[in-house]
């Protein structure tokens, strides 16, 4: 397993999407699969970064991981930031959709 590790913040994401490239590039993945690996890392990265760390002040590292198979590429993101629990959320009303 192979892994990158930067810090916890956007002006991360295009060292993060260069790893990811990196990585499905390795693995053979065609040019559509490897934007999509990589958007769905992006968007995972941003969420940390922002969502995790910078809304609420702190500081950290997002480390990304990959390991190859040979069948197989897995990526993995591992954090401390705070955690997002979806069921904290209160669900739109039907007004609030207009």
């Amino acid at each position: 397993m192979e892994s990158f590790v930067a810090p916890g913040t956007v002006e991360s994401l295009g060292p993060i999407r260069e790893f990811v490239r990196s990585k499905a590039a390795e693995a053979g993945l065609d040019k559509k699969r490897a934007y999509r690996l990589q958007l769905a890392v992006d968007e995972i990265a941003s969420n940390i970064a922002i969502h995790g760390y910078e809304e609420h002040d702190l500081a950290g590292d997002i480390e990304v991981q990959a390991e190859l198979t040979a069948d197989h590429l897995v990526i993995t993101l591992v954090d401390e930031a705070v955690p997002y629990d979806p069921y904290s959320e209160v669900a739109p009303q039907a007004q609030d959709l207009d």
